[in-house]
């Protein structure tokens, strides 16, 4: 399999947009304090979280579904991500769902 060559991510944490961003064999990500960089660093674990089917272990770890949102469910109601392996394209789109939760007694 071919390396991850570029990364298109929407609405994901500080991420409003960020498009077609090419990545290399070695990356360093430069930047001020709220930049970006940890979260872009935490999109990868999201990717592997959902590989190895622990999605819900990462949003519970992480705040929940709202703190994963650029600015919050109030802002951002959705996150896309699209990776690119050589020839070969990934597409993921997550919208959080709200559900109420009752006990039976």
């Amino acid at each position: 399999m071919n390396s991850l060559d570029k990364i298109t991510i929407k609405g994901f944490k500080s991420i409003r947009n960020l498009e077609n961003f090419k990545l290399k064999n070695l990356n360093v990500f430069i930047g001020g304090n709220g930049a970006g960089k940890s979260n872009i660093i935490n999109l990868f674990k999201l990717l592997r979280n959902i590989v190895n089917d622990d999605l819900g272990d990462y949003v519970r770890n992480n705040g929940g579904a709202s703190d994963l949102l650029f600015n919050g469910l109030k802002v951002t109601n959705s996150i896309f991500i699209e990776t690119y392996f050589g020839d070969y394209g990934y597409k993921f789109y997550f919208r959080p769902t709200l559900k109420k939760f009752t006990r039976n007694n």
